[in-house]
């Protein structure tokens, strides 16, 4: 039977919370390159960047917080990249599609609310002078847009 002594911690001498071993990661030689290759390139997005590194500093075989510490990240976010890349390997690393609620509108419900022509497109436009009667006795000409095309006009 252990005793709380047992997990007592002498830095701060509160019982500590045992901790999960972390998951050993040896990736392959092709996995090491790629990794490295994401790590030093230029063109690398910056999270794919931060994710081969813990990877990699993962394979040298540093402990989380280690790595979370090198590479300025939280230790919760480097279990997450460690445990997805032990799972699924280099596409673990890669974004997951994001998920999303079920549409509210039907394509039906849709297809009852879409307008039956749409007006706006270059085509339907056409740029026309338009004289009011007001304008007209002020002898003063002003331009206005007027959507021809739409609903039959021209």
């Amino acid at each position: 039977m252990t005793c709380a002594a047992d997990w007592s911690d002498p830095e701060v001498g509160s019982p500590a919370t045992p901790v999960a071993a972390a998951r050993p990661i040896s990736p392959t030689v092709t996995e090491m390159h790629r990794l490295k290759k994401a790590v030093w390139g230029h063109k690398t997005e910056h999270r794919l960047q931060v994710r081969a590194q813990i990877v990699l500093h993962a394979a040298r075989g540093l402990p989380n917080t280690r790595i979370a510490e090198q590479v300025g990240v939280h230790v919760d976010t480097v279990r997450t990249w460690r445990r997805r890349f032990t799972e699924q390997g280099m596409p673990g690393l890669a974004d997951r599609k994001p998920t999303r609620r079920p549409p509210s509108f039907t394509s039906l419900k849709c297809a009852r609310l879409r307008p039956q022509k749409a007006c706006w497109d270059k085509a339907a436009r056409a740029e026309k002078d338009v004289t009011s009667p007001l304008t007209r006795a002020a002898n003063v000409t002003s331009r206005t847009r007027v959507f021809a095309g739409c609903r039959g006009l021209s």
